[in-house]
């Protein structure tokens, strides 16, 4: 059977959903304080593997979301286009008079909105609506917050502790991180006898990362 065509999508849409994500991270590094450990983590065997893995499932996440809001029928850089017209404008007569402005902050990659564009499509008229979907907090900080080298339930511990959803179990955790294709520790088995890092959460918002054994060497050397 013949593979399927993998789907053209426009360089500048692929840089500008990456460049959102590295930017969201960023904040997540400076929030929860851990950027030595984050960048020590770049050291581990096969990250850039990981890495790869990361900026597709961005770049799918955030078209997909397009897709499923405005509908496959239309170009992806209309969407986009449509997607910021959403935000800021209405109806066709603005559209038409800010084209231009649109197509520039289309090409940026706005998360902020797509956050709430996911949130409010995946939420149910007379249900609560979730503070934020899982997809898009599990791509944000699969490298910020070193979600690829927790097991599943340190991933939802973390996430429940942190991100403000109380409740998501291992699960969930593990079906969508699989759903998004991204890749952790437990996938490269050959080179990872186990998660290289463990969480611990305590009272508040204080929390800590400890390295296991054998990756005290890479991710915790000895100080001069």
């Amino acid at each position: 059977m013949p593979r399927a065509k993998a789907r053209y999508i426009d360089p500048r849409i692929r840089s500008s959903a990456i460049t959102a994500f590295e930017q969201r991270s960023q904040s997540i590094i400076d929030w929860m304080n851990t950027r030595l450990l984050v960048e020590r983590t770049a050291a581990l065997p096969h990250y850039e593997t990981v890495r790869q893995a990361w900026e597709n499932s961005c770049v799918e996440f955030m078209v997909g979301e397009l897709d499923a809001a405005i509908g496959p029928t239309i170009g992806e850089l209309e969407q986009w286009r449509l997607l910021w017209m959403l935000q800021h404008l209405e109806g066709k007569r603005a559209f038409q008079m800010h084209l231009k402005l649109i197509a520039s902050k289309a090409m940026q990659g706005d998360l902020e909105f797509l956050e709430v564009l996911s949130a409010h499509r995946h939420s149910r008229r007379g249900r609560p609506k979730e503070p934020k979907p899982l997809g898009l907090i599990i791509l944000s900080s699969w490298l910020s917050a070193m979600l690829w080298t927790l097991s599943n339930q340190e991933r939802s511990e973390l996430i429940s502790h942190r991100f403000g959803r109380p409740g998501t179990t291992s699960e969930a955790v593990g079906k969508c991180s699989q759903r998004l294709g991204l890749l952790g520790w437990e996938k490269l088995r050959s080179n990872y006898p186990e998660a290289p890092l463990h969480y611990k959460r305590y009272r508040g918002l204080t929390d800590e990362f400890v390295v296991a054994d054998p990756w005290t060497k890479v991710l915790n050397p000895k100080q001069p």
